[in-house]
Parts: structure tokens; sequence; C-alpha cells
């Protein structure tokens, strides 16, 4: 018997985990179908239950991607394309707008530290440090482990 009696048997249990959840994963396409079968009859979106507990079908809205469908793809392109092409007829606005945009992002910085001068004085600077070293000195290392298997 080994001196690690927990830390092995951490060990032995995250690898159960691991292979239940292959497992699962292997099982699920069959339970799928199960349940699209079993909601053509039944009245709720609980489709199975038993004693161990009870399987509700979720349905997520996906859609395909432009790699998967090739209508969508060729959209996309013609969206890229006709961009470009409204892009390079209006550069000069366009590049008139992009500096507006950056005049106006330099002058909210500077109102912005106006607003947090007018917020800062001694006052807070000193309840900041106070509270800055007392958070450090609750400081505390709690315990966990990370557990990687072979």
């Amino acid at each position: 018997m080994t001196e690690h009696k927990s830390l092995d048997l951490l060990l032995s249990l995250r690898n159960s985990v691991n292979k239940i959840s292959a497992e699962i994963e292997e099982v699920m396409p069959d339970a799928i179908a199960e349940a699209l079968k079993l909601a053509e009859t039944s009245k709720n979106k609980v489709v199975y239950h038993n004693k161990d507990g009870r399987i509700v079908l979720v349905l997520k809205k996906r859609f395909s991607t432009s790699k998967e469908d090739t209508t969508l793809a060729r959209l996309d392109e013609d969206i890229q394309r006709i961009t470009g092409e409204l892009a390079n007829k209006h550069s000069g606005e366009i590049a008139d707008i992009e500096s507006e945009i950056e005049n106006l992002r330099d002058a909210i910085e500077q109102l912005e530290k106006k607003r947090d001068k007018l917020l800062c004085d001694r006052r807070i600077a000193k309840l900041k440090k106070q509270y800055n070293q007392r958070r450090e000195s609750t400081l505390y290392l709690d315990p966990n482990l990370s557990v990687f298997l072979n």
C-alpha cells in the first residue's frame, strides 16, 4: 500500500472521469438519434426519463459557414469585392473620416485625463495606498491540485 493514498485515488478518479467522458462522446450520436425519434411523439422537451434522471433535447441554432456552403461563400466574396471597390472609390473621404475619428479619440483621452485629475487628490491616493497595503497583508495561498494523466 502506498503512503500517498489520497493522491493515488485522485489520479485514479481523474483517469476514470476521462474514460467516462470518452464513452459519453462515443455514445452521444446514437443517443441524439434516439432522442430525436422520441421528440416526434413527446409533448415537451423531456424526451426520456428513468430512475436515474431525465434527458432533455436541446436544439441549438447553428448556421452553415462560408466554408460549408458555396452560396454563402460566393455572397461573402461579392460583399468583400464591392466593399473594396467602394473603399477605393471613396478613399479620400474615408481617410478624412479616419483622421477625424483619431482626433476625436485624442480629444476623448484628454478629457478623460482631466476628469481623472478632478477625481483624485492626496486623500484618495493615501486611501488607495492603505487599501493596497491591507490587501497585500491579507494574501494567502489557497492550495489546489492540477492533475496531469499519462
